[in-house]
């Protein structure tokens, strides 16, 4: 698969999971089944409407793309993405303007695997919700692609309030943990607030 491709394809199967690259598209509120609102006080409801919003209107969804040996991700436009590239950073904005998303999908030079890690975050910047979901090949506990889910809530002082986890085959059956194996378990951070995964990562918003 050309390398170009696969950052797209991923965004496709997290949208197709969760339930773009384009330069506008009408207003969340002219839309039918608009989603509740983004700043919904219970964490798990406001992640829901987030998820909705960038299924519904991923005009809103600006595209970066981290190339090795560059110190910063370069904006993509028009989904023309550079040759190489290490990562790609989706950035989902709300009605206000506010990054509420921002989904980190790294390049899997063997396509045995992929991982979208999404931060989720309030109006003041705060992370409220983390989820890394990942689908992988080599599991042995199936012969085709295990998903996982891994979700935790936070309350707005930074205490994680709930973690949620699921594991299932490609016809959403349940697989058992213990008998699986994660060979492509790669280390990443969780960042408490957007401010601090600007920094760490140098997108410019």
């Amino acid at each position: 698969m050309h390398r170009n491709l696969l950052p797209t394809l991923l965004l496709a199967v997290l949208l197709t999971a969760c339930g773009g690259n384009t330069p506008s598209a009408p207003p969340l509120a002219e839309q039918a089944g608009a989603p509740e609102s983004t700043t919904a006080a219970d964490p798990a409801t406001r992640k829901q409407a987030i998820d909705a919003l960038l299924e519904l209107d991923p005009g809103r969804v600006a595209v970066y793309a981290q190339v090795p040996g560059a110190q910063r991700p370069v904006i993509v436009e028009d989904g023309a993405f550079p040759e190489e590239v290490a990562t790609t950073w989706n950035v989902l904005r709300d009605a206000a303007g506010h990054v509420v998303l921002v989904l980190e999908i790294p390049f899997s030079e063997s396509g045995d695997w992929s991982i979208v890690l999404g931060h989720y975050f309030d109006a003041q910047g705060r992370t409220f919700a983390f989820e890394r979901r990942a689908a992988f090949y080599n599991s042995l506990c199936t012969d085709g692609l295990a998903h996982e889910t891994a979700t935790r809530h936070y309350a707005p002082d930074g205490r994680e309030t709930d973690a949620l986890f699921s594991l299932k085959d490609e016809a959403g059956q349940d697989l058992d943990r213990a008998e699986c194996d994660f060979p492509y378990d790669h280390p990443y951070t969780m960042h408490p607030t957007l401010a601090e995964l600007v920094a760490a990562t140098g997108l410019t918003l």
